[in-house]
């Protein structure tokens, strides 16, 4: 009764040895712990409980072939690439060829020392000592402490009686349970692990290149709207600002605290209708384009050109003085009345602040006081008139 109730134990084990492991092998990417353990629980599955009901066969000898067949399918696997189904495949081919060896035929002398039940013991240490030799070579040492537990079984299949074997096997398969589970759970750990610092550093990857295609199309989308912009800026003729771009430059002028004076240049082309009417507007548009391109030439780079409307043009000089602007606007004045083809000249006004004003209307006030008196000298010429200051130039 006893033997009977530690069979079932066993048998109940070795079930859920074959379930647990059957499962780990479909649910992990590397097989090769879980695959062995299968074969192993498969191999004694077979040849004991199927095999001993199939076919009486005394229980030492039972056991000790049992365990050769499993030290010989390791050996295979361990040097050949094997999948699950084929290891079961094997272990059933295996099994039923010990089926059709007539045991019960092979007697030995009984003053021999050489028993059938020696020559299967002698075998499996054999086998094992190999399989031991290429683990612990290979540094697997976990496949070193499996086989060490087993070897228990081995011995006491050997050694003991058949109550105590069972009993023996039951711990051993209750160990490589608990070794199995424990494993399983690492090894599951383990990836679940590397998983999250895999997609941790893919999300960190695509959170850069994100960020990288992201700010790519900000800085397109930068150069997109600072050209736009420019553009909405510039007038088409003369390629100077256009009057509400050059009036912006000017207010924030007047706005910015640090800014200590600044003078305006305010012309027009004298005479250009009778240009247009004379040359046609075709003609009239290239003087147009000429004056702001001589414009350009005589002001710097801080300086500011921008089309007031029609024929009329202002440049803004920031940190200027009258007498710079005066210079500046000269110079101006004598490079167009020399080099322009078809000829034709301009009158200037100028205005500087803070003294004439601190205002965008009041500096516009001032300069075109100028340009006025510029006219009533005759055109062609340089003027700065503030009444409230009694000054001219």
């Amino acid at each position: 009764m006893l033997e009977q109730i530690i069979q079932f134990q066993l048998f109940l084990i070795v079930a859920l040895t074959s379930t647990f492991v059957f499962v780990g092998v479909y649910v992990k990417k590397e097989r090769d712990f879980l695959q062995k353990i299968l074969v192993s629980v498969s191999v004694f599955a077979i040849a004991i409980i199927i095999g001993s009901s199939i076919k009486v066969i005394e229980f030492s000898i039972l056991w000790l072939v049992s365990y050769l067949i499993f030290g010989l399918l390791l050996l295979i696997i361990r040097s050949n690439s094997v999948t699950p189904i084929g290891m079961l495949t094997g272990s059933i081919l295996l099994t039923t060829v010990t089926l059709l060896i007539p045991f019960d035929n092979i007697v030995f002398s009984e003053e021999s020392f050489i028993s059938l039940e020696l020559i299967l013991f002698i075998l499996d240490i054999i086998v094992y000592i190999l399989l031991y030799q290429q683990f612990h070579k290979a540094q697997e040492q976990i496949y070193s402490n499996l086989l060490i537990v087993l070897s228990i079984g081995i011995i006491s299949g050997f050694l003991v009686e058949e109550i105590y074997h069972l009993t023996v096997m039951t711990l051993v398969f209750s160990i490589i349970l608990w070794y199995a589970a424990s494993k399983v759970t690492s090894d599951n750990d383990k990836l679940y692990k590397s998983l999250e610092e895999k997609l941790h550093k893919l999300d960190n990857e695509f959170q850069y290149e994100l960020r990288k295609e992201v700010n790519k199309h900000t800085f397109h989308l930068k150069e997109v709207q600072e050209k736009m912009s420019h553009i909405n800026k510039i007038d088409n003729l003369t390629k100077s600002y256009n009057k509400k771009a050059i009036f912006n430059i000017i207010e924030e002028l007047t706005l910015d605290r640090r800014v200590e004076h600044f003078s305006l240049i305010m012309f027009d082309l004298d005479h250009f209708k009778n240009l247009n009417d004379t040359l046609g507007h075709v003609q009239g548009d290239l003087c147009l384009k000429t004056l702001a391109s001589i414009a350009r030439d005589c002001i710097r780079d801080s300086d500011s050109l921008g089309r007031y409307g029609g024929d009329e043009f202002i440049i803004v000089l920031p940190k200027s003085s009258l007498s710079t602007a005066i210079t500046i606007a000269e110079r101006f004045r004598d490079n167009i009345d020399k080099k322009t083809q078809p000829h034709f000249t301009v009158s200037i006004g100028l205005a500087t602040y803070p003294e004439d004003g601190k205002t965008l209307k009041d500096l516009l006030d001032v300069a075109d006081k100028g340009l006025y008196l510029s006219k009533e000298k005759g055109r062609n010429a340089v003027s700065y008139n503030n009444p409230s200051l009694d000054k001219k130039y």
